[in-house]
């Protein structure tokens, strides 16, 4: 306390007024100088503590507090020199002196520290420049995905997550027969038929909840609804997307009212074809046999009778019977072809084509077929069924029109893309000219030539070529006169697993 009032002991000293010849204007030069830059050093840390209460995560806290202080000592120090004309403290004025000296080299002690971290910190120019460049990417981003759905062959409409529409496309005003005005700010559920609206209302907040890509296809069975109130079967794909005004979801629509036509329209020819191999099979197959029946007799009763030359002709037509017998038995497989179901199932790549090569043990010894299997050791899910059977009739066929070189030779080789598998089945064989290789996979087209006097139903490739699509895949040949054959299956995998050696 004894410091304290010595501090305000003003008894050893006059007032400024009374030290040294002041003049009028001199004296308030100094006191208006005085009370105004501390005026400024008291309002500088109130605007400061006003600015930084209203930013977050405000940079270098202890040094701005130490900065407040200093300024604040300062208009102190301001304001005491000016009452030192009245009021003679020079003793607080000589400590809040010190003090704001302390509080001086404290803060000069604080920024050297920071001074490299500060020097690092954008300018506001540059900071200006780089939020200019990203609002106008951002912009130049919008509008180009706005051209883009503009564009897209499909319709397509953007809800957010309560459902309303925020964007549409020209083919979406097409499809549903509404202009886009008329759609802004409604709900997908205007696009809904009645009856499926409610439930459709419980399946898009489900959605919502979890948002994530479906693609089309997948899901239930789905209708749209026109202006008109006509509805018409749709597939949709949903698209999550993350925007500066929420979570919206961009669903691409497709009327597929033309492709369930065209599938009701095979299913009917499918099932004209079957009632028509049917009638093959059962109704033709007693006549046929029936033929060859009475030439059996023909042949054994009156063998002395006829000719040699005529004999040989009844051999001939006994051998067209039987041919003719396997034709309609294989028209036969052709129409499993076309109702076997696909199912994937897992196999290793070089194992799988060795089962299959096995069947033909016997035959490949006998015509000492040299042999050679190339794949990958890689684990695959395909369709086994159907890639089985194509390669059984690729070899058959190989065996049948290939090996006919004095050293046969017979390649199968496997080759993995990303998601299809490629294998070839190649023959050192007499070829296949270039003009016939559409021909080849045509029903019971033969290529009757000097290279192939060898019998043959003509199914056995297009038997091929279907199951190739029935699984999605294709089949093609490289060939030409002399150079061998190679039939390449390009397969549709399922997944593809690993690579185990």
């Amino acid at each position: 306390m004894s410091f304290v009032r010595l501090l305000f002991d003003t008894s050893d000293f006059p007032p400024r007024w009374h030290c040294g010849n002041w003049s009028e204007w001199h004296g308030w030069s100094h006191i208006i100088a005085d009370v105004a830059t501390g005026a400024a050093y008291f309002t500088i840390p109130i605007l400061l503590l006003y600015f930084v209460t209203r930013r977050q995560n405000f940079p270098f806290p202890r040094t701005f507090w130490l900065f407040c202080v200093f300024i604040f000592s300062c208009g102190l120090v301001h304001m005491t020199e000016a009452a030192l004309f009245w009021w003679p403290a020079y003793r607080l004025s000589a400590s809040l002196k010190i003090v704001t000296a302390i509080a001086s080299w404290l803060t000069v002690l604080a920024i050297i520290p920071i001074l490299p971290r500060a020097l690092r910190l954008p300018d506001v120019g540059a900071l200006n420049l780089q939020l200019k460049k990203e609002t106008i990417g951002r912009h130049d981003a919008e509008e180009h995905f706005r051209i883009a759905v503009e564009a897209a062959p499909n319709a397509m409409i953007m809800s957010d997550a309560q459902g309303k529409i925020v964007l549409v496309n020209r083919c979406a005003e097409q499809l549903f027969h509404y202009d886009r005005s008329e759609l802004y700010g409604q709900t997908v559920e205007l696009l809904v038929p009645r009856r499926y609206i409610e439930n459709h209302i419980h399946y898009r907040q489900q959605y919502m909840i979890a948002p994530s890509i479906r693609a089309m296809g997948r899901g239930r069975e789905l209708f749209g609804r026109r202006k008109d109130g006509s509805e018409f079967p749709v597939e949709v794909g949903l698209n999550p997307i993350d925007t500066a005004q929420g979570a919206m979801v961009l669903g691409v629509v497709v009327d597929i009212t033309e492709r369930q036509l065209a599938e009701r329209n095979r299913d009917k020819h499918r099932q004209e074809s079957e009632e028509f191999l049917h009638i093959v099979r059962h109704d033709l197959k007693r006549p046929l046999v029936t033929v060859q029946w009475n030439l059996n007799i023909v042949l054994d009763e009156c063998s002395k009778l006829l000719g040699s030359e005529h004999g040989a002709y009844i051999q001939t037509a006994l051998q067209e019977c039987v041919r003719m017998q396997e034709m309609i038995s294989e028209l036969g497989d052709l129409s499993k072809i076309e109702n076997s179901p696909v199912q994937y199932e897992k196999v290793i790549l070089p194992d799988f084509l060795a089962e299959v090569l096995r069947m033909f043990n016997a035959r490949l010894e006998e015509k000492t077929v040299q042999v050679q299997i190339i794949a990958p050791g890689a684990e695959v899910i395909l369709s086994t069924l159907h890639v089985r059977e194509a390669l059984e009739n690729l070899i058959e066929n190989a065996l049948h029109y290939g090996c006919t070189d004095p050293t046969p030779r017979l390649t199968i080789q496997a080759t993995l893309e990303e998601h299809r598998l490629l294998i070839g089945v190649a023959d050192n064989g007499p070829g296949i000219a270039l003009q016939h290789h559409v021909r080849i996979f045509q029903l019971f087209e033969r290529l009757e030539d000097q290279h192939s006097k060898v019998a043959g139903s003509g199914i056995g490739l297009t038997a091929v070529h279907r199951l190739m699509q029935r699984i999605g895949g294709t089949v093609s040949i490289r060939s030409d006169v002399g150079g061998g054959a190679e039939f390449t299956l390009s397969i549709p995998l399922g997944v593809r697993l690993a690579t185990l050696r």
